[in-house]
């Protein structure tokens, strides 16, 4: 019963699961707030991905992201949703 009820709350609260973690990404070519939207709503479509934050400051455009595991599919598919928006994943992807 108590695995169960372990079990309900992690599905629940899946960024309090094991593996979590914060996660930073650069990403080249989104140029106005237009473009961080679009970058944004890919991210948050991919599983594993609790929230996506974007900050462009000086060509340092960075995205920092919640995911439920920091794990190499999870970053594939960040990098696939980023290439989809139709920009590009610089350097490698950084957990915190």
């Amino acid at each position: 019963m108590l695995r169960q009820l372990v079990a309900a709350l992690l599905s629940l609260l899946p960024s309090l699961a094991f593996g979590a973690a914060n996660i930073e990404v650069k990403i080249d070519g989104m140029t106005c707030a237009g473009c961080v939207e679009a970058v944004t709503r890919k991210l948050e479509q991919v599983p594993n991905v609790d929230k996506a934050s974007i900050k462009v400051v000086l060509k340092e455009n960075t995205a920092r992201l919640s995911v439920v595991s920091a794990d190499e599919q999870t970053f594939k598919a960040i990098k696939k949703a980023v290439t989809s928006a139709g920009y590009k994943v610089v350097g490698e992807i950084k957990v915190n």
